[in-house]
């Protein structure tokens, strides 16, 4: 369990470790944003935070963002955590622990994104290189910069 490895809530070394286990899976994933066809395009999950927001970081990352403002936009979510317990709850899920506890589960600290994608410069160099370590060809790399900044 991840919480034995890097202790419970949000860490830069939990984060890293999900392209360890799972990097074919964010490759895939980002992969698919180089093709056209696959527009408009929405990516969800329950909270949108951990490998969601992972996912969008690297490839935030990829377009140029600076690491301040990567970190800014996982921090936005936190907005919408009251909202989300709430859509939740209606929609009959259970959901452990108190309202604080839950909001502390869900948050999205700035500070937790910025240290992942230090980690991942310091690892890799940059998403872009973790990518192609894992076989996106440049033209892809070039597909997602086009389409997402058209």
């Amino acid at each position: 369990e991840l919480n034995g490895l890097f202790g419970p809530g949000i860490a830069s070394a939990r984060y890293m470790h999900y392209l360890e286990v799972g990097g074919d899976r964010m490759t895939r994933a980002f992969s698919l944003f180089g093709a056209e066809s696959n527009y408009p395009f929405l990516i969800h999950c329950t909270a949108g935070k951990d490998r969601t927001g992972v996912l969008v970081a690297m490839i935030m990352d990829v377009l140029g963002a600076s690491p301040e403002d990567i970190a800014h936009e996982y921090g936005l979510s936190d907005l919408a955590i009251d909202r989300l317990i709430a859509y939740l709850r209606s929609n009959g899920r259970q959901i452990q622990g108190s309202d604080d506890e839950i909001r502390a589960r869900m948050a999205t600290p700035p500070e937790k994104m910025a240290a992942f994608i230090d980690l991942l410069h310091a690892k890799h160099g940059s998403s872009e290189n973790f990518f192609r370590s894992m076989g996106v060809t440049s033209g892809t790399i070039e597909n997602v910069r086009r389409l997402l900044t058209a």
